[in-house]
């Protein structure tokens, strides 16, 4: 029987197709893991073989960023506040009292006269501070004048200050010596020598009550 030439070509490249097909085919064979001549790989088990909840996890450290330090705000102290200068005021000198007069028209001792102002009759005892009995005859008349509830002055006779006013009006004066004054200036008894606190106090009432 004769066979084209088309014919005879077909087959030739089909039968090449079948063949190259079943080397394919072997190949696929020869890869498969049963057909592998390969030793098997050993799996390891995790932990050891003991559960996953008996190996402790360890945990990471959350990483701690350092902070950048932060000074402390210093309170700012308060200027104290300068305190006003306090004005001392000026004080101005107060004027002196004028000396008010003391009316002395008989030119008498200002002891006497000073006295005679606020006392309508006035006992006056010269006396000697270094004799004893000038010193007795001084307390005797203090006493009488107190009886009779009038002034009181002694006059030193050595002060001659307190004593020349008398001098020049009596002239020489000896101690112990008593003198009774009624206001404004009169003398009404004199006695040179000692005088007791009963005749001082006699005399000054019988003065005080003839001048009223």
């Amino acid at each position: 029987m004769n066979v084209s030439a088309p014919i005879r070509i077909f087959a030739a490249v089909g039968g090449l197709s079948a063949l190259a097909l079943g080397v394919w085919f072997f190949l696929l064979g020869g890869l498969s893991p049963g057909s592998s001549t390969e030793p098997a790989k050993v799996i390891k088990p995790l932990y050891g073989g003991k559960p996953a909840s008996a190996v402790a996890v360890p945990t990471s450290k959350p990483k701690v960023t350092a902070k950048a330090k932060v000074k402390p705000k210093t309170m700012a102290t308060p200027k104290a506040k300068a305190k006003p200068v306090a004005t001392v005021p000026t004080s101005t000198p107060k004027p002196k009292p004028a000396r008010t007069r003391v009316p002395n028209p008989e030119r008498l001792p200002l002891a006497v006269a000073q006295a005679l102002t606020r006392h309508a009759v006035v006992v006056v005892s010269l006396y000697d501070p270094e004799a004893k009995v000038d010193r007795i005859s001084l307390d005797e008349a203090r006493a009488g004048a107190r009886r009779a509830e009038v002034g009181f002055v002694a006059l030193n006779v050595l002060d001659r200050r307190a004593s020349e006013a008398l001098t020049r009006k009596l002239g020489v004066l000896s101690a112990p010596a008593f003198f009774l004054y009624r206001r404004p200036g009169e003398l009404v008894m004199r006695l040179d020598g000692f005088a007791d606190r009963d005749l001082v106090a006699q005399a000054a009432l019988g003065a005080a009550r003839s001048r009223r």
